[in-house]
C-alpha cells in the first residue's frame, strides 16, 4: 500500500492515531504533509516522505527540481476546471495582507496540479487520509485529483457536541451516515419512545436540556470587537509584538505600509459599530449569524454561499413585508480577511 497522510500534526490530532489504525500494514510509500518532521508517526514504511506544509500553502515547492516533474496535458486540465474555479475563490484566506493577482493565482494552481498529479501517478499512491476538510488550496486540488483518478480519499470531519469524528468521503454530503442512522433508529423506536444514547451523548443532552449552558457560538469574544481608539487599540498589541518578536516590532513602526493598513482596519471596526443596531425581537425577524472567513465553513463547505451577501441578498428578496434581517458578525472575525 502507498499512502500520503495530511495534517496528522500533534497540534492538531495525535499522530497515533495513525499509527494505531495502520498497525501490521506493510506500506512501501508513506507520505507525510505536516508542519513538522518530528509529528510523524511511526509506521512500518519501506520509504517515509516529509513535505513541510509551510511551503505548499504558500504555492512553493522549493526542493522540488521541475524538469522531472510529469507536465499536465489538456485533458487533465479541463477535467479540473471545477477545482480551478473553487481554488481561485479559495485562496482568498492568504490575502491577508495584500492581493493576489488572477495570473499569480493561475500559476499556483496548474503548481499545484502538476505536482501532484505527478506524486499521485509515480508513487502509484492508493489511499490518502486528511486530518480535515481539503480548504487550504493545495490540498483541494489533490483531493479532486483523488476523486478524478477513483483513488479512495477521506477525511476526518469532527463532532462540535462530543469528543469525536467520523471519516468521510465527500465534504459536498458531510453527514449523510449520520441522517441515514438518524432515520433507522425512528424507525426502530417510533416517534415516543426515547433513542438510548452513549454515555457522552447523554451528558451533553442532559446538560443542555437541564442546565441550559450558553452555547459557544452565541457567546461573544470582546476583545475582537470594541469601539476603542485608534492608539488604544493598537498600544496593547505593539507591547505584545515587542515582547514577543522585537524585530518585527520595529520594522512595522517604521513601516508607512503598516499604518495605513491598521488604520484601515480601524475605520472597518468605525464602521461596524456606527451601524449596529440593538434589534427588536418583538417584532418578525430572521437572525442571521455569519461565518468566519476565511475558513473551511465557508470555503469549500459553502460552495456559491462563499460570499455571505448573497444569503442576505436571497433572504431580502423572499422574505414577506414586516420582517426584518439581523446579521450579527462573527465574534472571532476581527477587521483582517473579509
Amino acid at each position: 500500500m502507498n499512502v500520503i497522510f495530511k495534517s496528522f500534526d500533534g497540534h492538531y490530532l495525535d499522530p497515533a492515531i495513525l499509527e494505531r489504525a495502520f498497525r501490521g500494514v506493510q506500506i512501501d510509500t508513506c507520505i507525510s504533509i505536516a508542519n513538522e518532521e518530528s509529528y510523524l508517526p511511526k509506521l512500518d514504511a519501506k520509504e517515509h516522505q516529509w513535505i513541510p506544509a509551510g511551503p505548499l500553502r504558500e504555492g512553493k515547492y522549493p526542493d522540488v527540481h521541475w524538469p522531472d516533474i510529469t507536465p499536465v496535458d489538456e485533458e487533465l486540465i479541463e477535467r479540473m476546471r471545477p477545482a480551478q474555479a473553487m481554488f481561485m475563490t479559495m485562496i482568498e484566506r492568504y490575502t491577508k495582507h495584500g492581493d493576489i493577482s488572477y495570473h499569480e493565482r493561475k500559476r499556483q494552481y496548474l503548481m499545484h496540479v502538476r505536482y501532484w498529479n505527478h506524486m499521485l501517478e509515480t508513487k502509484k499512491i492508493d489511499l490518502v487520509l486528511f486530518n480535515h476538510t481539503p480548504h487550504q488550496c493545495y490540498d483541494y486540488v489533490l483531493y479532486d485529483l483523488c476523486r478524478l483518478k477513483k483513488i479512495p480519499v477521506f477525511y476526518l470531519d469532527f463532532y462540535n457536541v462530543v469528543d469525536g469524528v467520523q471519516v468521510a468521503a465527500n465534504w459536498e454530503e458531510s453527514g449523510k451516515e449520520t441522517y441515514e442512522e438518524y432515520v433507522r433508529l425512528r424507525e426502530q423506536y417510533g416517534e415516543k419512545e426515547a433513542i438510548p444514547l452513549s454515555e457522552d451523548f447523554e451528558f451533553f443532552y442532559k446538560d443542555y436540556t437541564e442546565n441550559k449552558p450558553i452555547p459557544a457560538f452565541m457567546q461573544t469574544a470582546e476583545q475582537h470587537l470594541q469601539p476603542t481608539g485608534f492608539f488604544q487599540k493598537w498600544t496593547g498589541r505593539g507591547a505584545d509584538l515587542l515582547q514577543r518578536k522585537p524585530l518585527d516590532f520595529f520594522a512595522s513602526v517604521f513601516s508607512v505600509s503598516v499604518w495605513i493598513r491598521k488604520w484601515q482596519q480601524h475605520k472597518i471596526s468605525e464602521f461596524y459599530f456606527h451601524d449596529a443596531v440593538v434589534p427588536d425581537l418583538s417584532k418578525p425577524y430572521v437572525y442571521l449569524p455569519l461565518h468566519y472567513q476565511p475558513e473551511m465553513s465557508t470555503s469549500p463547505m459553502a460552495g456559491t454561499f462563499v460570499n455571505q451577501e448573497l444569503i442576505a441578498e436571497l433572504l431580502a428578496k423572499h422574505l414577506p413585508p414586516g420582517v426584518s434581517i439581523y446579521v450579527k458578525e462573527h465574534p472571532a472575525q476581527g477587521e483582517l480577511f473579509r
